[in-house]
């Protein structure tokens, strides 16, 4: 008796664990997985800005984007900020133009106006 129960708790342990595993999975995939979608150079070389996807894309939601704008030679300056596109669960499109102070990013998509951010340059004084 208490052998079968044993392996009862056993195997009823075993399985809760093998879906909180799962479950952890999906949530890490679809919430916090980053993965690159665009990385540039300025045209100096002296600023790098990579653009990740976070999370997956789920038909009908809005992809958000993290976009990181740092120096190469330098490790102190870095930006960073979160935005979405919202474009019926597809990826949107993404625009850079490389200006000489700074950098203009533009996010679209079929559900949203244009959405335009320009990252500035540190002054070099």
């Amino acid at each position: 008796m208490k052998k079968n129960l044993f392996r009862g708790l056993i195997i009823l342990e075993t399985l809760a664990l093998l879906a909180s595993i799962t479950l952890l999975f999906f949530v890490y995939m679809f919430r916090w997985h980053r993965s690159p979608r665009l990385e540039e150079t300025s045209p100096d070389g002296a600023y790098q800005l990579e653009i990740l996807n976070v999370g997956s894309t789920v038909p009908f939601t809005p992809q958000k984007i993290e976009v990181v704008l740092f120096q190469i030679q330098s490790r102190f300056y870095r930006t960073e900020f979160r935005t979405q596109i919202v474009d019926d669960g597809g990826p949107g499109q993404i625009e850079t133009l490389w200006l000489d102070d700074s950098v203009r990013l533009t996010f679209s998509g079929q559900e949203q106006s244009p959405s335009v951010y320009i990252l500035p340059f540190p002054s070099a004084e």
